[in-house]
C-alpha cells in the first residue's frame, strides 16, 4: 500500500466524518492508522469520530497518542477532559481543561463552563463560582452561566 492509500483512506474518513457517518469514518480512519501508526492525525480524526459517537473510552485512547505526539493543542486537552466528564472522571476532566486553559487562556467559553459543572460534581463550589463568574466578565449575556451561578447561591 502507498501514501496514496493511507491519504484516501484518511480523506474518506473525513467525509463520512462531515457526513454524520462516524461508524464508517471510524473504519476508514482505522484503515490509515494500520498503514501509517506513526501519524497522529489520524488518530485524532478518529478520537473525533469516537466523542461524537459517544465511545468516550476510545476517544480517550485516542487522544493520549495525540497529547504524546508535538502535534496535541488545547482544543485536544478540551475535548478529552469533555470524556474524562463523560465516563466521571472528573478530577481528570478538570487537569485536561486546566491544560486547555494554560496552553490557550483565550479559549472558547465552553472550556470554563465544562471545567465549572466539573468542579461542581467534585463539591468544589468555589472553583466553580470562579469559571462561571469569568464567563459572564466575558459575556455578560451566558444565560446558562447566568443560571448555573444563581443555582449555585442558591445552595449557600
Amino acid at each position: 500500500m502507498s501514501s496514496n492509500d493511507v491519504n484516501n483512506f484518511n480523506r474518506l474518513g473525513i467525509q463520512y466524518y462531515k457526513d454524520g457517518n462516524y461508524k464508517e469514518a471510524i473504519v476508514n480512519f482505522n484503515s490509515a492508522i494500520e498503514l501509517a501508526p506513526y501519524n497522529p492525525d489520524y488518530f485524532h480524526n478518529r478520537a473525533e469520530c469516537y466523542r461524537l459517537s459517544e465511545q468516550y473510552e476510545k476517544a480517550i485512547e485516542d487522544y493520549n497518542v495525540v497529547l504524546k505526539s508535538s502535534s496535541g493543542d488545547a482544543t485536544d486537552y478540551y475535548k478529552r477532559g469533555i470524556c474524562y466528564s463523560r465516563t466521571d472522571s472528573h478530577q481528570q476532566a478538570i487537569d485536561d481543561f486546566n491544560n486547555a486553559i494554560k496552553l490557550k487562556p483565550t479559549i472558547d467559553d465552553d472550556c470554563y463552563m465544562c471545567r465549572a459543572l466539573a468542579f461542581c460534581m467534585i463539591n468544589d463550589r468555589s472553583g466553580a463560582i470562579m469559571d462561571l463568574e469569568f464567563v459572564l466578565s466575558r459575556n455578560p449575556n451566558h444565560t446558562v452561566a447566568s443560571q448555573m451561578l444563581a443555582a449555585l447561591a442558591d445552595r449557600k
